[in-house]
């Protein structure tokens, strides 16, 4: 067989066709957890919409054409960010944004910027209010804003409004209210349009440590009518205020709703008064025209900050800091209703894992756990504060869960204070590292020193033998590497050798306080501190013998991250450069080096301000963000070449990369989390088989195709004379064969290089053979007896015979 091969390609002249490929780029797999931060819902005839994302960032718009039970995306490089609330007016959609006013007449997809007609230096709109046709813009230094004919032209009505800074606006067909806020001067209203305002503030009164101040009102967060009724929600639990006569007289409504710091968004339905919180709190709803109010919060997981409600048919919809949550009963249950949205925010560090277990935080709903890697996930926050504060990082030790000041020991099914006597060290929250069955932390105030656990954190006893007076010292962090402990402090290096019962002070040059915030990293031969530039202080130092001995390797590197893989050695981070006599900046770069540190390459390249840098097998991969566009590239040869790898995360803010399963997971700030598979960083694999006629027709058009692979793209080479008539580069082409017999070769070749060839031999029948005569044989046979049937003989051809179903050939 080898012999045939070599024969046939030496003596066949081949014809190489490669084009560009058509086929889709493998692309990164959104795997969850559901939710997110939700700004604001909107209704629009029967979708129900959803603004998602964090304030003053980029937002998201998602639609949902089933009552709430999935939402999708719309895809819109229109969408305008910082988005701050949105309306739909006949058939056109509206959003106020910190960049301004932007209308839709597309379901979403394209959005244009329409507010013009008004003087004003800066252009955010912060709240939308329709009146009958009228649209109405709060926001702008111009105050407000209004639109008779669906946004075309605007012009600025503040007649009368002496607080054009609004916090809240609400309309019905006839009567537009504005809440001001720091200057207290309550709510105004209009009565002709927006034409002409009137401070309504009569009897409303100003809260402050205990006291009430007549002729003043408080900051007016939120506005809603219900009939002839308008409700106010204020800020600093100065309650909710009614009044029944368009803001002639108000009265303040039961006392439960001062629970609340600020009722951010306020909704009325049937004659029933729903209000929302922001900074915990959740819902609470009044069925007695505001005399008393009850919290109506099962169901929704993270109710600290509600944002918006919005009713379609039966279902009353809230807008949470974790999601979006339905009613079908009037609030006593909710269930939440955001499948399809993954827009979490992640924390920093974010992904832990324990066992099979993988552990998500995110900044506004807490802690995911999955098994599956992303299938499903279970929130895990039974004794975490979620609902009063956001979560901004995630620990783990090879047993222990940590996050706010709690500890988990059961995968998170339940947390407890920690009972730590310190942290891991300045800046991060870790309760303690683990070291040879022990736990060791170190405190920072008070009674300062290393302390140790022998009983799981129980208790804890300190460990300073051969620390210099710990009390008046700073302690960094601690850390462990196999069977040595080592402390960064103050007074330079500390390594013990015996679990903490001794410390020893190595030799550090120039070591002082602001060298402390350091990033130190160990590997079997080597130990590495990167100093991040405090006080001045940077560079990369090295110690060969344990810790007794620190050199500088590298003088002019800020370091953020230090990776090691087997003897070479990344470091991310940012160097001084000088772009005008004595006029430095710093600029990010990647270093490398593959001696130990000895020697220092710049492998930045065309990388533009790389941020983020993990390491994976002989793989690297950064992350960039420079001026507002962001992506993800990796290197298999050590930076010598870069290949993006962004796809669909193009543009994504990512804080971290962790690399699970031979998967690559991507933290994200607002798209929850991202995988890919690490198979796609690879040459592709060998087609199976290609599929195709062995001896086909001279003349004749024929189809040879192989198995698409995501992000490949295909060279074939077929023997001389063949034409190719569609499909080159493609797993599949379209080819008029000649009569030269051969190989079709077909190579796959993919950004990461070629894959194995697949080939299968051809041996064309040429064109000119003639129609067989006529079959001679029985014409009537009998079932089970047995017949011949033949044609006249053509020499160098071959007969290929079909028989009816059932037949049998001998």
């Amino acid at each position: 067989m080898r012999k045939l091969f070599t024969t046939l390609i030496v003596s066949t002249v081949l014809l190489i066709f490669h084009l560009s490929s058509n086929n889709v780029m493998a692309q990164w797999t959104s795997i969850g957890p559901e939710g997110g931060r939700v700004k604001v819902l909107c209704q629009s005839s029967t979708n129900l919409y959803a603004v998602v994302g964090e304030w003053f960032s980029a937002s998201q718009l998602f639609v949902s054409d089933d009552s709430g039970n999935s939402w999708s995306q719309v895809n819109s490089n229109s969408f305008p960010s910082d988005v701050r609330d949105m309306v739909s007016l006949g058939n056109y959609l509206f959003v106020g944004s910190g960049i301004g006013l932007f209308r839709s007449g597309d379901h979403g997809l394209t959005w244009v910027e329409i507010a013009t007609g008004y003087s004003g230096t800066e252009n955010y709109i912060n709240h939308l209010a329709v009146s009958d046709t009228t649209l109405f813009a709060a926001g702008t230094t111009a105050g407000l804003i209004r639109s008779t004919n669906y946004g075309n032209t605007w012009e600025v009505t503040n007649t009368g409004l002496d607080d054009t800074f609004l916090y809240s606006l609400a309309a019905n067909n006839s009567v537009i209210m504005a809440g001001t806020g720091d200057n207290l001067m309550g709510v105004y209203r209009s009565t002709d349009n927006g034409d002409t305002w009137q401070q309504v503030l009569n009897n409303m009164q100003y809260y402050l440590d205990g006291s009430y101040y007549d002729g003043y009102a408080p900051v007016i967060t939120s506005l809603t009518f219900n009939g002839a009724d308008v409700y106010a929600g204020t800020s600093e639990s100065n309650g909710i205020w009614k009044t029944s006569d368009y803001g002639n007289t108000w009265v303040l409504t039961g006392i439960e709703a001062t629970g609340f710091a600020t009722v951010n968004a306020l909704f009325a339905l049937n004659g029933e008064v729903y209000a929302g919180s922001q900074g915990g709190g959740g819902v609470i709803k009044s069925t007695n025209d505001g005399t008393s109010w009850t919290y109506v919060n099962d169901g929704i997981d993270i109710h600290k900050t509600i944002s918006s409600f919005k009713a379609l048919g039966s279902s009353i919809f809230v807008g949470t800091s974790g999601g979006i949550y339905r009613t079908q009963n009037g609030g006593s249950t909710w269930v939440s209703s955001h499948h399809g949205i993954s827009a979490q925010k992640s924390t920093n560090p974010s992904l832990c894992k324990i066992d099979s277990y993988v552990f998500y935080g995110s900044n506004s709903s807490g802690i995911f756990r999955t098994s599956d890697e992303g299938t499903s996930w279970t929130m895990v926050n039974s004794g975490l504060p979620i609902d009063d504060w956001d979560l901004n990082s995630l620990y783990s030790t090879p047993n222990t869960l940590s996050a706010f000041n709690s500890i988990s020991k059961d995968l998170g099914d339940n947390w407890s204070p920690s009972t730590s006597a310190g942290s891991a060290g300045y800046m991060n929250s870790q309760p303690w590292i683990e070291h040879n069955s022990m736990l060791f932390c170190v405190k920072q105030m008070d009674a300062v020193g290393v302390y140790k656990s022998l009983d799981n954190g129980i208790n804890w006893e300190p460990a300073n033998n051969g620390i210099a007076d710990p009390i008046t010292s700073y302690l960094y962090s601690i850390h462990s590497y196999n069977s040595r402990l080592y402390l960064l402090s103050s007074s330079g290096v500390y390594v013990s050798n015996n679990d903490g019962a001794t410390w020893v002070l190595g030799n550090f040059p120039g070591f002082t306080f602001w060298t402390l915030n350091a990033n130190f990293y160990a590997t079997d031969s080597v130990l590495f501190i990167g100093l991040s530039g405090s006080g001045g202080y940077r560079g990369i130092y090295r110690s060969i013998d344990n810790g007794a001995n620190w050199t500088v390797v590298e003088s002019n590197f800020s370091t953020k991250k230090i990776i090691a893989n087997n003897n070479k050695i990344y470091v991310g981070g940012t160097v001084k450069v000088e772009i005008t006599p004595g006029n430095f900046v710093e600029v990010n770069k990647i270093y490398f080096s593959d001696d130990w540190g000895t020697n220092w390459s710049d492998i930045t390249g065309a990388l533009q301000n790389p941020t983020l840098l993990a390491v994976n097998d002989s793989k690297i991969y950064v992350y960039t963000y420079k001026n507002n566009i962001s992506g993800i590239s990796a290197s298999g040869n050590d930076g010598a070449t870069w290949v993006n790898i962004s796809g669909n995360l193009e543009g994504t803010l990512v804080s971290e990369l962790f690399f699970i399963n031979n998967k690559v997971w991507a933290c994200t700030m607002g798209k929850s989390l991202m995988k890919r598979d690490l198979n796609d960083f690879e040459p592709p694999v060998q087609p199976i088989a290609i599929n195709g006629a062995t001896a086909p027709c001279s003349g004749s058009q024929q189809i040879y195709s192989v198995d698409s692979m995501g992000g490949v793209s295909y060279t074939w080479q077929l023997p001389a004379g063949w034409t190719v008539l569609s499909g080159a580069g493609t797993h599949s082409i379209k080819v008029v064969p000649n009569t030269t017999a051969g190989l079709i070769l077909v190579t796959p070749s993919n950004e990461w290089g070629n894959g194995p060839i697949q080939f299968l031999t051809v041996n064309p029948i040429p064109s000119n053979v003639a129609q067989p005569g006529a079959i001679a044989g029985e014409a009537s046979p009998i079932e089970g007896a047995s017949y011949g049937y033949s044609v006249a003989n053509q020499t160098g051809v071959t007969f290929t015979w079909s028989f009816p179903a059932g037949w049998t050939q001998t």
